[in-house]
């Protein structure tokens, strides 16, 4: 995917002021998956920050040409703003995968008892898949502003949850 397409994932007001500075950074080559979903991650941050659209619709670019958003930019990727998994978002992530997977089989085994078996196969298989991706909230996206966060693992939760009762009903 090419970065040109995923700035029409971005509010009209950012486009208008970044658009030229975001290209130029980004380049006209294909993107890796890891950039497409960052370059995503910001845009729903920017839709659900009204401090990104208030910028973006008031700023101008720096006279030296260099705009706001390519100085901020530079200076996260310069200033050793990667990730750092510590010991202890592993233990949470871990926890919440193991007691997860385990809170779903007791749930299974007990709807299947009570006579509900199509249920409890289906609560059985969505016990791994929801247990990741509630983990994701404390290892993997924790460089995300919480509502990027929010918004993208509840919209992973509800299509689970949505798969698994759509399979429940046949």
């Amino acid at each position: 995917m090419r970065a040109d397409r995923l700035l029409r994932l971005y509010p009209r007001a950012w486009r208008d002021r970044y658009s030229d500075e975001f290209l130029a950074l980004v380049g006209p080559d294909r993107l890796r998956a890891r950039q497409v979903v960052d370059i995503s991650m910001g845009a729903i941050d920017a839709w659900l920050s009204s401090d990104v659209r208030r910028s973006a619709a008031g700023a101008s670019a720096t006279a030296n040409g260099g705009g706001a958003m390519l100085t901020m930019m530079k200076a996260a990727a310069c200033g050793g703003a990667k990730y750092r998994m510590t010991s202890r978002d592993v233990v949470i992530s871990t926890t919440i995968m193991l007691g997860g997977s385990l809170l779903m089989a007791v749930a299974a085994m007990w709807i299947s008892w009570t006579g509900h078996p199509g249920l409890g196969g289906a609560v059985a298989n969505l016990g791994f898949p929801l247990s990741v991706t509630a983990s994701m909230h404390f290892l993997y996206m924790k460089t995300y502003p919480a509502r990027v966060r929010v918004v993208v693992l509840g919209t992973m939760l509800v299509i689970l949850l949505g798969a698994t009762w759509l399979a429940t009903l046949t």
